[in-house]
């Protein structure tokens, strides 16, 4: 839909032109491919930052990679110490960031955080 939509309009959702947003699709297989080919990432991570890199620009694909790092390793930091503190039902929720479940959390929420964060601090 990005694509499609930077196509007819000459323009990004967030008014970024074509080239910028060529590279910031550049930018984001550069910064995303190697996380997949060391399988730190899926398939749909890379997707996903291809797709913002089409509907923005490269600054705030980059804010947005930089707020999922830091909001990921935030989560890391904190989790072991209130997931014995949080109630059985938002365990259940989160049950996919737990600290046990997997060495390899999803990416998504955290791409969401720093893209919101990155949006609201540019805007």
């Amino acid at each position: 839909m990005a694509a499609l939509y930077l196509l007819l309009n000459g323009h990004s959702w967030l008014g970024a032109d074509v080239i910028h947003s060529g590279w910031a699709v550049l930018l984001a297989l550069t910064l995303s491919l190697p996380g997949y080919i060391l399988k730190r990432f899926g398939a749909g991570d890379v997707k996903l930052m291809t797709a913002l890199a089409l509907a923005t620009d490269g600054t705030i694909l980059l804010g947005a990679f930089a707020g999922a790092a830091l909001s990921s390793a935030l989560w890391l930091l904190l989790v072991p110490k209130l997931w014995l503190h949080m109630s059985q039902r938002l365990r259940e929720y989160l049950r996919y960031f737990g600290p046990d479940a997997s060495k390899k959390l999803p990416f998504a929420p955290f791409v969401l955080i720093g893209t919101c964060v990155t949006l609201y601090w540019i805007h």
